[in-house]
């Protein structure tokens, strides 16, 4: 992955965090549960990528 499009991922993500705290504040009921995953969401792909880099240099180690 080249620096730009790696660049471009995370700015996506960061808009759509701030864009869900946004909707978050501004809605309610339903929609605020599925506005705060929204905001979660750079949270949750960053320690799924962890884990996955993890395990490989665990694999890496070992062999």
């Amino acid at each position: 992955m080249t620096g730009r499009r790696a660049m471009w991922l995370i700015v996506a993500l960061a808009l759509a965090s701030a864009g869900g705290i946004i909707a978050t504040l501004l809605t309610d009921g339903p929609w605020d549960a599925i506005c705060l995953v929204l905001a979660a969401l750079p949270l949750a792909i960053g320690s799924v990528r962890r884990l996955a880099l993890r395990k490989v240099a665990a694999r890496a180690r070992s062999s």
